[in-house]
């Protein structure tokens, strides 16, 4: 992993401040900067990983971030401040760069990813905007990890573990949002036959997402963040074509009439039904929707 200078040594004094930390098992560099997606003013994001019987001090952590950032506005939380998937973590500002720590138990890796390997996800939607933290959004994130420290090799045991994308994760997450997305379509419908903007933009707003979720889960490939979500759909992966260009069309102008909402929904539902067909192989509606 090549890092430019600056960024590197922001890194470096992180590390070293963190690395001696009492029931600390691990540090990993994490985000655009692990997946090679940063640009040159993109956060640095740090997991400091613990188990759960056994975790850091928060205190100490809060008064290493003072001697990173003296900054009174920085920002350090307890565990679960930030919800119940992200666990906490500081907002620093370290020589002029923003970093992101974030606490990982290892415990909660380990559970995220046998429920993944039963076919099993969850989905907090107040975690986060716009759409939410997806569970398995854990396991992405290690996927794409570079351990920085790592004395028992715990952190790459893990990412070891999660080089395959489990076969019941994605049959799961297909069957799940395509219906999902398909319940949306129907209701968004009902709110462009009345005009009703709000509602209906809502409801493609959440198709669209959902439908990502599908085409990640149809290719077997770990989905990390919203953004740049669609960027990264590539020519070689199974996905209604166009798929990124009409959301954004869509998106952008979902009409302010009754007849202009229902044009966009039908050209959601058309990428809806291409999805369906790739992954007839993987997908049975529980039941008949109403029209």
């Amino acid at each position: 992993m090549e890092l430019p200078q600056p960024v590197a040594a922001v890194l470096d004094r992180v590390v070293r401040a963190f690395e001696d930390l009492a029931q600390l098992r691990g540090i990993a560099l994490g985000g655009s900067w692990a997946r090679g997606a940063a640009r040159e003013d993109s956060d640095l994001d740090v997991g400091l990983y613990y188990r759960d019987a056994k975790p850091f001090d928060v205190g100490e952590v809060r008064a290493r971030a003072a001697r990173l950032d003296p900054r009174p506005e920085r920002s350090v939380t307890d565990f679960g401040e930030w919800g119940p998937w992200v666990d906490g973590g500081a907002w620093l500002v370290v020589d002029g760069r923003r970093v992101d720590l974030l606490y990982r138990s290892l415990d909660r890796l380990e559970e995220t990813l046998a429920a993944a390997r039963r076919g099993e996800h969850a989905w907090h939607f107040g975690q986060q905007p716009p759409f939410g933290f997806h569970g398995p959004t854990l396991l992405a994130e290690l996927s794409i990890a570079v351990p920085l420290r790592d004395p028992e090799g715990e952190l790459a045991r893990l990412r070891a573990e999660v080089a395959d994308y489990p076969p019941a994760l994605r049959d799961a997450l297909v069957q799940d949002f395509l219906w999902s997305t398909r319940f949306t379509l129907l209701h968004a419908r009902r709110f462009a036959r009345r005009g009703d903007v709000v509602n209906c933009a809502g409801c493609l707003t959440r198709a669209a997402a959902t439908l990502v979720q599908v085409v990640y889960a149809r290719n077997q490939r770990w989905f990390v963040t919203d953004k740049g979500a669609l960027e990264a759909v590539g020519p070689d992966w199974i996905a209604p074509p166009g798929l990124a260009g009409e959301l954004a069309a869509v998106l952008a102008a979902p009409g302010a009439s009754a007849s202009a909402l229902g044009a966009s929904v039908a050209r959601v539902e058309a990428l809806l039904d291409a999805a369906e067909e790739a992954c007839r192989d993987l997908y049975a509606p529980p039941f008949r929707l109403p029209r």
